[in-house]
């Protein structure tokens, strides 16, 4: 009697076992991704430099987008602008590929100008395409990273502000990157 009631025990126990993960609810899948671009263009008094980094944060179905936005502007009262803001509407608005070959943003943020203090809003109209088949991991972080063209424009107050398109001379100085803390392909 013992010997067979053992027996059952022991199958019952491994078809628990092996039902076991069937149970376990799955966690929320998390990461975050976004672009960065640093902009600069211009001599002495017309100088002008911008950096934009976006990054966006997912977890599940939870998902949000903030963007930092640092400009410098020319003239003898140059614009100083220095500011993390939430991008409005719909967080999918940055977008990463997996490979890290595509990065883009478009969307609207609305920023302070600290020296002639107004308000301002952004328009982002921004595609970046990988420059190399390269990745490298930024210093300090644990974001995988993959260089990249700049291409788009910038809108303020619905004017055209920063257009990228426009080709470079040698007063520009430019470099951008896709990034994602996932390894490329996963």
């Amino acid at each position: 009697m013992s010997k067979r009631f053992l027996t059952v025990f022991g199958v019952l126990a491994c078809l628990l076992l092996l039902a076991a993960p069937s149970f376990v609810q799955a966690e929320a899948y998390a990461y975050s991704e976004g672009i960065h671009f640093f902009n600069a263009r211009g001599y002495t008094i017309a100088h002008q430099e911008i950096t934009v980094d976006a990054t966006k944060m997912v977890e599940g179905d939870w998902r949000q987008t903030w963007v930092h936005v640092t400009f410098h502007g020319p003239g003898a009262d140059p614009w100083y602008i220095n500011q993390t803001v939430l991008l409005l509407g719909d967080p999918d608005g940055l977008e990463v590929s997996e490979d890290l070959g595509w990065g883009g943003l478009q969307g609207r943020v609305y920023v302070f100008e600290q020296t002639q203090r107004r308000w301002h809003r952004l328009d982002f109209r921004i595609s970046q395409f990988a420059r190399t088949p390269h990745y490298f991991e930024i210093p300090g972080t644990w974001y995988f990273a993959r260089e990249a063209y700049l291409d788009g424009y910038i809108l303020m107050d619905g004017a055209m502000w920063i257009d990228f398109r426009v080709p470079q001379s040698s007063a520009n100085v430019e470099y951008a990157y896709n990034f994602s803390d996932q390894w490329p392909g996963y």
